[in-house]
């Protein structure tokens, strides 16, 4: 999102669920589960994985062998919570006198999250909202019926065509998808265009197409066949994409290290748990979007030397605000 007109005076990113009912192959999540560094420079070879799995082993035995009683059982992760205190949300930002955007996505699916209609509901009727989403919950429907289009930036209607596909659930994304549209919401289909979707890429915009879905591809970030995208898209691939041809542009866009950034300042990402960040690279807690949270002073430098969400490109209007009153 890239809005010039300023309807709110902050933004919060919240990833308010970890668990999604797809599973894509070249997920953060699948990635991060795995060992591999999406972001990193290099991602670990197979004989490092291996050496780093025979080491863990290794220490295994050795403890076991060492105590004099069985090891206790490791503590079963603490869930993530599937319904939000709608109430004390509502409170936090009532107490803040400011108006949002909030942007509801997830390192899963947001529709997973059982009363998240609810909490667009009561959001708002004074706030804005933005929507990341696989499409394919059938909460999609009351969702469209229950919220204003004028209250709703953005939904941005992930396309995960292989795993719609195998899921069979291409029939409801786009029946979901129509019906937004035609409620008038500002909806877009985009899908992530992994190097192995390639030779297919103009089967499926036609296809959708003929559905009445304008399906976009953007790029991959990760690696492939140990290959780090999108820097190592060709011309021609960039071209069948849709993408930018200039792939210094994506280096303008995702290496903010040392320039000037809004995150903590008007902009703040929350986690699952409510915790309020000003970005992923920087974890200096801010508060807790459940009792109170409060932004910094002034604007920071970036200190990340790579930033996959680089808030100063999604919302120039704040960026600009918050340039202007530092």
């Amino acid at each position: 999102m890239n809005s010039t007109a300023l309807k709110f005076d902050a933004w919060l990113h919240w990833n308010v669920y970890e668990k999604c009912n797809l599973d894509c192959s070249y997920c953060f999540t699948n990635l991060n589960r795995d060992g591999l560094s999406i972001r990193g420079t290099t991602p670990p070879t197979p004989e490092a994985l291996l050496t780093r799995a025979w080491k863990k082993a290794k220490r295994i035995v050795a403890a076991v062998a060492s105590s004099p009683s069985p090891p206790k059982a490791a503590r079963p992760k603490k869930e993530t919570p599937n319904r939000i205190d709608i109430k004390r949300v509502m409170r936090t930002l009532e107490e803040t006198k400011m108006r949002f955007q909030i942007v509801i996505t997830g390192s899963g699916e947001p529709f997973m999250i059982l009363n998240l209609v609810e909490l667009c509901e009561a959001v708002t009727k004074k706030h804005y909202v933005g929507l990341h989403t696989n499409l394919i919950s059938k909460n999609m429907v009351r969702f469209a019926k229950k919220i204003s289009p004028d209250r709703v930036t953005y939904i941005n209607a992930s396309c995960h065509i292989k795993e719609l596909e195998r899921t069979q659930n291409i029939d409801r994304y786009v029946e979901n998808y129509l019906i937004c549209k035609e409620r008038g919401f500002k909806i877009k289909a985009k899908a992530v265009g992994h190097p192995s979707l390639l030779p297919e890429v103009d089967y499926y915009r036609n296809q959708f197409s003929q559905e009445g879905v304008d399906l976009k591809f953007g790029p991959f970030i990760g690696y492939f066949e140990g290959k780090q995208y999108p820097h190592s898209y060709t011309d021609n691939e960039r071209e069948l994409l849709g993408l930018n041809n200039d792939p210094e542009q994506d280096r303008d866009v995702y290496f903010q290290k040392g320039k000037p950034c809004n995150a903590g300042y008007n902009v703040a990402k929350v986690d699952p748990n409510g915790q309020v960040y000003a970005c992923t690279a920087v974890k200096t807690p801010l508060g807790n979007i459940y009792e109170k949270f409060q932004f910094n002073k002034s604007i920071m430098v970036c200190p990340a030397a790579f930033c996959g969400c680089p808030v100063s490109q999604y919302n120039e209007a704040l960026f600009k605000a918050a340039l202007k009153a530092s």
